[in-house]
């Protein structure tokens, strides 16, 4: 069927992208850790974080292998007010390890930054 030039199958297309394109960006109502790796080598990156809970504290961790150069990835995302403990990024057998004790609210963003010294680092911001 076409409507003006417009093809169904593109339309549905067209849809069916963004809505996964919206699936894949978190909600303005959680935190999110992400990966920028800007170095000429792949990493690996871990990082360990508590959350406070009605009933105590709870620790999650989350780690990504293999971030190629150039490349920006998530980590994690999460609900409720949390603080990141450690971040460690392997980089050509090295590691770094880091510990930004980092509170992170939820429609705030931290970045682990791997420079292109191969440096490793963290931000902060709003998303």
């Amino acid at each position: 069927m076409n409507w003006d030039g417009k093809s169904t199958q593109g339309l549905c297309v067209a849809m069916l992208s963004a809505l996964l394109l919206g699936c894949s960006v978190p909600a303005p109502n959680e935190w999110l850790i992400t990966v920028d790796n800007r170095s000429n080598a792949a990493i690996d990156v871990s990082v360990t974080y508590g959350m406070k809970t009605a009933n105590g504290q709870s620790q999650g961790n989350a780690n990504t292998n293999n971030v190629a150069p150039g490349k920006s990835v998530p980590l994690a995302v999460g609900q409720q007010t949390t603080v990141i403990k450690t971040v460690k990024v392997t980089r050509g057998g090295e590691a770094q390890e880091l510990t930004p004790e980092v509170e992170l609210a939820v429609g705030k963003k931290y970045v682990i930054l791997v420079g292109a010294d191969g440096k490793a680092g963290g931000t902060e911001s709003n998303r």
